[in-house]
Order: structure tokens, then sequence, then C-alpha cells
């Protein structure tokens, strides 16, 4: 048994006034906030000698020696509810315990005092017997007994007094409040050993635990801050029974999805977003890898298998990922969306309410809370006009709405959720919220319809450290160097803003018990019965400073064009929902959008491969081309886009099609996210950013071909190999692969520092990923090929034609992250090779699940990893142990970063340990916080830590400072 748990033969007890109670479970069950020792205590207790009272977050007040207990100095409720739960006497009990008789003395008269004027039920002020402060006060008599041998006979009546009332459901509160007061009811029963009561307190729990958390670990709360506290509470619970020796009941299950929903609700800067009763605060006191993740930039733990996740609750977060792909976590997107009743234990009116975060900066927020009481910012701050949604002006709002989440739809390119609140009587508001996952705007819809003229208020609330400038139709918010922009669209009112305003209050946040700051609120007012606000948050101009637009496209169809961080987007809005294009819709195709978005279940019979066995880039006609174009087009109409992503058609089409063909116009959006990599005709050979493409019938040609400098590409199966090559001077093949990519920021094919080495002088061979071609949502998917097609071996055995072209013997692979993996896969199949990796992975089912398995769903399909084939490819320590190949590698670590450490490296580094061939050496970096790459300027410097000769690492050196 563990030794903290009970042995009831060693328990020690006493009785007194003839009842027995067990005074080693008083000891063990002391703990708890305010409740445990610390290295303040002494000066805490010197405090309450001297006769000086301060509870945070109130001011010290001098305390009375024999105190009414009708005191409310402050005219506060939190005072009163903690003066009463006395709990800031337990200072002293700690210090009486380590032998100061005078804090116990003074313990005992403040104790006994209270007692004598506050009897259960008659006493003279609410706050003696309210519901949780009862609970508090009763831990202070329980551990109140550690300072005797043999309790007073006061002290152990007052405490079962205070089991009994606790024992009544009548005394009863709801929530948070209840659960302290179950905690108390079992700490109080164990130690006086009344066994009934103790499982009534453990029945108690199971049914309010029961009935306050969903199966998606969100409690009833309505405040963020209250989801984690409560969820320390309730572990703080838990921990009270296994102490006693009894096994956790079933209902503590029901807790363990309650950590990746405060992951979820946590911004790109580590604190939550301010939902509720709150004001700031994140979840690095909850141990689960999700919160540690986002708590460290995505150093330690794991991030979370969801961008976008709709907890039935009420709320909706959403970002454009977790920092895992090397982009700083802390420069994510982020937005919430609430919904649900409104009326919750620590909930506020926020039916609708949208925040936003962009560019480091959270830069709409919710207000927080204030404080408990009457306090016009505390009415400002719980009601519709603090919160980012739709006030009517002039009318009162049912605090018994139900905001109900009416719609929800994803695809690839988009999200979408639209609300519908009827708090306002005869008036309906619908919120429909788009947001964007390459553009990472909000596209905002509201539409509001009244049975008489009403005012309608459209509120935005700044972040305090933000500033606003309002054009006719926009707002600049603006912190530092970064700004967000807030565009309406269409006819939007007429815009103001509100600062610290305060008759009434208006254009204010809370930032503690009691503080508030001046922050800005953007307000869009429109008068009417039917009325609509269309808002883009987060966009920007396009390059001549135009906003966005809208176009009436159809009879209740919309087109927004709207300028992202990547380029201009097309939004259709209509009813049947959403789509996002890269180029304008047309009318008469309007249904064909709509079923091109819907994917489809049908299996694809022709893949890639089919339709290029006979084709061949110098020789195939212009017709065999299109007749094999017509045949994958057909296929694509029959199975969907998804499933034609997935047999290698799309991609295929576009270069069957190359720059002399036409292609479908349901292809157009493809084509801007993958060019064509087939040079058909050589005399015309297509060209791209990185040069001239040139196209061969087989892996050899390619190799043979060492000279040209420019893309080589041929076809792989269902997969087309580009590789950027370089031509230079040495002995030595340099290779190197790139790692994720932000599919919306860049196109096909990435050449990752294709730039950078381009002049460095010596051989190269730069590849890109062609599995990121098999779906257009895949990120990173670590050169895996495709089911039956491992491209790290054929990647290496053209590496090796290469070299045999070049008349070298030495090849030194690179790359960062999935790149790294990528090299060092490669590696396995080279003889004597060299690998400088960089916060690599070694092991893909070892990453972040979001990423690990959107990759293998896309590669292998049937899931069959239990194949010893299969599991060399994802993981590398496998193929080694396969292969026993000699490879010298080089890890690159940034101490930031201790997840690729802990969980790829050094699980890397074991597996291999007694393999004769493996050479590794470690190299730690400091670049921040999280997983990051780096600059160029290292990436070259490290390179000489591979061991390149030296002529290559002259030439290299020249190549830089060039």
């Amino acid at each position: 048994m563990d030794p903290e748990k009970c042995d009831a033969s060693d328990d020690r007890s006493a009785i007194t006034g003839g009842k027995s109670m067990n005074l080693e479970c008083a000891k063990r069950q002391s703990f708890g906030a305010r409740y445990e020792r610390t290295t303040k205590d002494k000066i805490l207790a010197k405090r309450v000698l001297d006769g000086r009272l301060a509870m945070s977050p109130h001011p010290e007040w001098t305390l009375p020696e024999d105190p009414s207990w009708l005191e409310n100095p402050l005219k506060d409720d939190n005072w009163q509810f903690q003066y009463h739960s006395l709990r800031w006497l337990d200072p002293l009990r700690r210090e009486a315990e380590s032998g100061d008789d005078k804090s116990r003395q003074v313990w005992e008269r403040y104790v006994q005092s209270w007692i004598a004027t506050n009897p259960p039920g008659t006493s003279r002020t609410k706050w003696a017997w309210i519901d949780m402060g009862d609970a508090l006060r009763t831990y202070v008599l329980s551990f109140g007994l550690n300072m005797y041998v043999d309790p007073p006979q006061w002290l152990t009546d007052s405490l079962e007094q205070h089991m009994h009332w606790l024992a009544d459901e009548n005394n009863l509160g709801h929530g948070n409040h209840a659960l302290h007061q179950h905690q108390a009811l079992f700490v109080a029963a164990s130690i006086l050993e009344e066994r009934t009561l103790v499982d009534l307190a453990i029945q108690r729990m199971g049914e309010l635990v029961s009935g306050s958390y969903d199966v998606q670990g969100v409690n009833e709360e309505g405040s963020i801050s209250y989801q984690e506290a409560n969820y320390r509470w309730w572990h703080e619970a838990l921990r009270r029974l296994d102490l006693e020796g009894i096994a956790r009941p079933s209902w503590a299950a029901v807790l363990d999805a309650a950590p990746e929903s405060l992951a979820h609700a946590t911004q790109p800067n580590g604190n939550y977003v301010r939902i509720g009763d709150m004001d700031s605060g994140g979840p690095s006191k909850i141990e689960s890898p999700y919160t540690q993740y986002v708590s460290t930039g995505g150093s330690k733990g794991s991030a979370p298998r969801d961008l976008i996740k709709v907890y039935e609750a009420g709320y909706v977060y959403g970002r454009s990922g977790w920092g895992e792909t090397e982009r700083d976590f802390a420069q994510e997107t982020f937005f919430s969306l609430c919904f649900g009743p409104q009326r919750k234990i620590h909930g506020q009116a926020d039916g609708g309410s949208i925040t936003f975060f962009s560019n480091g900066y959270p830069w709409l927020i919710d207000t927080g809370k204030y404080l408990y009481g009457r306090h016009p910012m505390r009415t400002y701050v719980v009601n519709r006009p603090g919160h980012n949604l739709l006030v009517a002006n002039g009318r009162k709002y049912d605090r018994a709405t139900n905001v109900t989440l009416f719609r929800i739809d994803e695809t690839a390119r988009h999200f979408e959720a639209v609300t519908r609140d009827a708090g306002y009587e005869d008036i309906l508001m619908t919120r429909r919220v788009i947001f964007s996952k390459r553009g990472e705007y909000l596209l905002i819809i509201d539409a509001v319809s009244a049975k008489e003229e009403v005012e309608i208020e459209q509120r935005w609330h700044a972040h305090e450290s933000a500033t606003a400038s309002l054009t006719k139709a926009s707002a600049v918010l603006s912190n530092g160097n970064a700004e967000c922009l807030l565009q309406w669209v269409g006819r939007n009112g007429r815009l103001t803003t509100a600062r610290g305003e305060t008759k009434p209050y208006n254009g204010w946040t809370s930032t503690g018990w009691r503080k508030n700051k001046e922050t800005t609120v953007i307000s869009a007012v429109q008068k009417g019965t039917q009325l609509t606000f269309r808002t883009v948050v987060g966009a920007s101009a396009a390059t001549d400073g135009s906003l966005s637009t809208m176009r009436r496209i159809a009879p209740g169809y919309q087109e927004f064009t709207v300028h992202g961080r990547v380029g201009t987007e097309y939004v259709l809005v209509g009813k049947k929902g959403a789509v996002i294009s890269d180029h304008p819709f047309r009318e008469e195709r309007i249904n064909d959008y709509f079923s091109t978005a819907a994917e489809t279940v049908a299996k694809s019979t022709l893949f890639a491969e089919d339709l290029f066995d006979s084709l061949i880039p110098g020789i195939s006609t212009v017709a065999e081309r299109q007749t094999a174009l017509n045949s994958a087009y057909e296929e694509i109409k029959r199975v969907g886009i998804k499933a034609g992503y997935r047999s290698g058609l799309v991609t295929g089409i576009i270069d069957l099609a190359g720059t002399d063909l036409a292609l479908p116009e349901e292809l157009n959006d493809a084509a801007k996210l993958r060019a064509p990599l087939i040079s058909w005709n050589p005399k015309k050979p297509i060209s791209n950013r990185n040069g001239k493409i040139r196209s061969y019938a087989s892996r050899s040609a390619v190799a043979q071909d060492s000279d040209y400098r420019g893309i080589q590409s041929y076809r792989y199966g269902r997969l087309t190999l580009p590789i950027a090559t370089i031509p230079g001077q040495g002995e030595t093949l340099h290779v190197s692969f790139h790692g994720a990519l932000d599919r919306g920021k860049y196109s096909l094919p990435r050449f990752e520092r294709g730039q950078s080495l381009s002049g460095l002088g010596i051989n190269q061979m730069v590849f890109a990923d062609p599995t990121l071609d098999l779906d257009p949502s895949v990120s990173l998917a670590w050169f895996l090929g495709t089911e039956t097609q491992d491209l790290h071996s054929e990647m290496a055995l053209l590496i090796e034609e290469r070299m045999r072209a070049l008349g070298i013997e030495r090849v030194v692979l690179s790359g960062s992250s999935g790149g790294g993996f990528a090299a060092l896969q490669v590696a396995a199949f080279l003889p004597e090779s060299k690998v400088i990796a960089f916060n690599p992975q070694t092991c893909v089912t070892a990453y972040h699940a979001r990423l690990a398995q959107k990759a293998t769903d896309v590669v292998f399909p049937d899931g069959v990893f239990n194949d010893h084939g299969i599991r060399q490819r994802l993981d590398v320590a496998e193929r080694y142990k396969e292969l026993k190949p000699k490879v010298d590698v080089l890890f690159i670590c940034n101490d930031g970063d201790s997840h690729h450490s802990s969980q790829h490296r050094q699980p890397f580094l074991e597996k291999v340990e007694d393999l004769a061939g493996i050479s590794a050496r470690t190299i730690t970096e400091s670049w921040g916080s999280g997983h990051r790459s780096p600059n160029a300027e290292v990436y070259l410097r490290l390179l000489g830590e591979a061991g390149l000769h030296p002529v290559e690492m002259e030439l290299a050196q020249d190549g830089a400072e060039h």
C-alpha cells in the first residue's frame, strides 16, 4: 500500500465526550489550497497575531479582538464570504503545530468566538452558513485537530455539527460549491468515523460529477478558469479517497478529457481565452501532455489532434495550427465562439460572442468578471454589452435563453458555424461564422429579423493595449508593429468607437478583482426590421489598398472577395453552406460548386500510374495526353475530388495538361496549389521560380544527366518526383529534404532553402516531397510515398546512381523536422553516408497525432501498421535494425524543444545502441521555445559539422560569404 495511504492499525485515535475520532486521518487530509505549509507561514501568522487581516484580493483591515461577526468594512460580498470561512486562521494552526502556543491560543479565541456567535440556522448573517463557506470552515476545524493530543470538546462538537449540517441536502449549493461541501463532509465523516456519511459524500460526488461534466470533459460552470479550478478540486477530492484507501469510483473517468478541453481553450500566447467569470491565467498547473504543450509554447508535451473543436457545452475553438510545423506557436491564429444556455453558474450573456487572436496578439477580447456583487462595471461585463455580439438597444434580453448552434460544417478550406439567438422578444438573431483555414480570417454574417423597427448594435471589444482607427467601412487595430483589420462589407450602418465611458459603462475590460482598464469598443449600428452585418476580421487590404467586396451572384448567394494572408480568396455563401476558391464563381455553376465541395465515398478504380504507363516526355503526342486527361477527369467526377487526390489523378491531370492543355474548371484551385512538373516538349520546357523543368522517362536517365542545373522530374508510380539539381565542384554530394509546409502559403513543389543552397558551389540535390500531392490538407508527409511505393528507397537509388555519374563516393544528407526524418531514412540505403538532422522526428507515429495520423491515413489507408515493412518506413530505428547500415548521424537539437529530444532522438539512440555501424553525435543550440528551424546562416554553418570534405567546406564557405 502507498505509505501515504491509511493503515487502520497504525492510526492514532482519540475519544472525546464518548465519541472516537481518527486523528491520523485529520493529518492525512490536511491539504488543499491555503491549507498547506508555506515559507510565508510565519509572516502570515504574525499578521493575524498583530490584529491585521488581509484576504486576497482585498486590502488589509484591522481585526478586532472580539469581533461581532457582522463586520463588512469593504461592503464586499466576497470579503464577508472569506471572513466567515475562517480560512485566514489556518497559518496560525500550521505555526501552532510547530510549537507556537500563542498562535494556538489566538486560533482558539477566534474560532470559539465564531462558534458562540453563529449557531446554525440562527446566525444574524447569511454569510455564516453560506454554501461553500461552510465547507472551507469545516476544513479549518478538521485540520485544527492536529494541534492536540486530546482535542477539546467544543472543537469536536462543532466539527460534528458542521458534518451534520453538510449532510443535510437542504443546505447544499450548486456546482463547485457543492463539490467543496461533499469533500468537507467526506473529511469530517472520515475523521469522526461516520461510515454512513462517508458513503453519502462519495455518492453525492458521483451524482455531481455525472451531472456537471459531459463526455467531452467540459463542466457546467460557463467559465474557463472555473473549468480548470473544478478539475483541480475534483482531483483533490479523489486524492482524499486515495488517502483513505478507497478505490476510485468509475465516475472519476469522466475527468480524463478535461485537460484536452483546457488546451483547446488556450490562446497561442499560453493564456486561456477569457470566457465567463475570469480575468487571466493559463493551464500550466494542469498535469497533462496537452496542457504542458500549450503552456510551454510547444517545447514539451503533445499537441491535441484537432485544430477546430466544437464542445457541446457551448464553445467552439479554432486555430491555424499548434506550432508543430516550425511556425512559432505564438504566431498561430486562434478564435473562439460561444453558444448554449445564457444562465450558467459562472457564465455570462455571451451567446454568439467571438474572440480573435493573430500575429502574436489577442485583438478581440471578452471583458472578464471584475467582482462578484453589485457594481455598474459588473453589470457591464456580465451582460451582452460587454461581449462581441449583437445588442438590441433599449430591449431587455432574457437570460433564460439557449443560444443554439444551428449548423456546423468543415472542409479542407474552411470551417463554418451558425448560431441562433431568440433572447430578445420578437427578434431573431443569426450569426454565421466562417473561418478560412488558408487565409486565417473570419467572415461573420449577422442577420436580424424583427417584428418592428429596432436599433441593433454590433459590438467589438479590442484588447486594452490596442489602438483603433476608423474609416468609412473599416477599423484598424494596432499594437506596436502588428495590426488587425476589421472590414464591413455592403451596408454597415454607422461606425463609432467608445472608450472608458461611465454613463453608462462602455469601453472597459476587467484586469483583476475590482480592477479595470479602458479599452476601445467599435460599434456598427443599423435600424430596421431586416438587417444584415457582414464583417471580415483578420484579413488584409489588397496591394492597391482595396478592401473586401461582395457581389450577389444569384438569388440567395453572395460572393465575397477577401484578401487573406496568402492572396485573394473568393467565398461563396448560400443557403447550402459556403465554398472557398482561389477563382471567382460563376452563376450557372452554383450547384456544381456545392456538389464538388462534398466528399464522395466511392473508391477510385483508376490510378495515376495507369495513365502514365504509356506516356513518355518528348515522345507522347498532345492527343494521347488529352485522352488520358479526359479519362482521369471522368473518374474524378465519379469518385469526387478527395478520392481523385488519393489516387494521384488530380495532380496527374495537372501534369498531363502542362501549359498547353486546358484544365477542367473544377481543378483551377488545385492547379494553384501545385504547378505542373512534366515538360512534355523538350524544346519548350516548363519554367517556374526554381528554374526550367527537364523531364525523363526513368530514374536512371535523371541520374545520368548530372550536369543539368534546374528541376528534374520523372514519374514514380502514382507520383511525379521533382528534384532541384545544383551541379558543382568537390567530392561530396549534398542532399537535402524539407519538413512541414504551410499549404496555404507555399505552392508545390517546394525546394526548401533552394536559394541559399544554390550559391554554395558544391554538388547538390534538393528533393520536394511528392507525397503531399495525395491530399491538399496534408502539410507534413515525411517523404513516405504510397502504400506500395517506398519513396525513401527510391530516392536512395537515385542518389546512388547520381553519385556514380558524378564519380564521387561521399554523401551528406540534411533536413529539418520531417526533412530530418527523410534524411535518416534515405541514409539507411546509402553505405558510409552522413546525416545532419535538425530536430528530426525519428518515428512518425510518435509525433503529434494531428499530423501523423493525417499522413498515415493518406499513405496507408488500410492502416496495417503491424506489417513489418510499413513499420520500417514509419520508424527510422526499425529500418536501421533491419538493414544494419553504416551511418554517421549528427543531431542538431534546440534546447527549447524537449519533445524532439525526449520522444524522438533519445528513443532512437536507445534502440540502435547495439548497432555497430551507427555513430551519433549531438549539438545543442538555443533558438527559443518550441519546434523551430535554424535560419539560413546557422544552417550553412552547421553543414560543416557533418564532416564535409575540406574542399567542400571551403567552397561552401566561399559561397555563403558571396
